[in-house]
């Protein structure tokens, strides 16, 4: 049960906005113009892993592959909201949650989604390394105040005016669950979702930029071992009259997967 004094609102002028937006409008998230700027209205949902994902689990208990706990929305909205309130306590760069009710919680804009931007033809391979370690320097500066991300995909990074963001924190994970390794599912599953970039990654240098912010010797061997628990895989790409019916994504996958293995 969510006390009543955790719900509050920075701005009355916004807060009616909001609710009459929310009389005709049911999407989960909306994009809300206010002032010179815009405010992002988001309602919870759910968060679970599928079946499928916690068969696969229990079953190879590959380290990194862990799924979320089940929440219900209104766990899940008070997990996000006060989430997003700590981070933001400690300098992390996440959105500040402007007000909060009971189905709904409004953030401040922190700009473009980077997966869409980093697609874009015109972005320069310099851009796209420096977008990639600051979103490295927030992703370590969780981990190094003992925070975890859960969904640190780079679907869930924005950028506004040079200043790298993380959002989305509504997945949790069972208090059984090792800190530690929770947050190297947070950087293993944060390098899977590059592939998705199609672009050229320097893999090796997304490792030591962590390794060097996290002071953590060990994520070379970890990420190493991972990738050798699949080699199967890897060796199927490999086979000569079926590589050239993969797609450019299995592609992007396998490339990263065996620099794994050879680090």
């Amino acid at each position: 049960m969510i006390e009543k004094d955790f719900y509050f609102f920075n701005d009355s002028i916004l807060e009616e906005k909001i609710l009459t937006i929310l009389k005709e409008n049911q999407s989960n998230v909306l994009i809300v113009d206010y002032k010179d700027d815009y405010v992002w209205l988001k309602r919870p949902r759910e968060s679970k892993s599928t079946f499928l994902h916690k068969l696969f689990y229990n079953t190879t208990r590959i380290r990194g592959l862990m799924p979320v706990e089940d929440k219900n929305k209104q766990e899940t909205l008070y997990h996000e909201v006060t989430k997003l309130k700590r981070l933001k306590g400690k300098g992390i760069n996440v959105p500040e949650v402007l007000g909060c009710r009971e189905d709904f919680f409004v953030l401040e804009n922190t700009g473009k989604c980077l997966k869409n931007y980093l697609k874009e033809p015109f972005i320069t391979d310099t851009f796209l390394e420096n977008t990639l370690e600051s979103c490295v320097d927030v992703l370590s500066s969780m981990h190094n105040s003992s925070e975890y991300h859960a969904g640190p995909q780079i679907k869930n990074y924005t950028l506004k005016e040079d200043t790298v963001s993380a959002i989305d924190f509504e997945d949790s994970f069972s208090k059984n669950i090792k800190l530690e390794d929770i947050q190297f599912r947070d950087f293993f599953l944060f390098l899977v979702s590059l592939t998705e970039l199609n672009k050229e990654i320097n893999y090796k240098e997304i490792i030591n930029i962590y390794k060097k912010n996290t002071k953590n010797e060990t994520i070379d061997k970890e990420l190493k071992n991972i990738a050798l628990n699949i080699n199967f895989l890897t060796k199927i790409v490999e086979i000569e009259f079926l590589n050239k019916r993969f797609s450019k994504d299995v592609l992007n996958n396998y490339t990263l997967f065996k620099t794994l293995q050879q680090l």
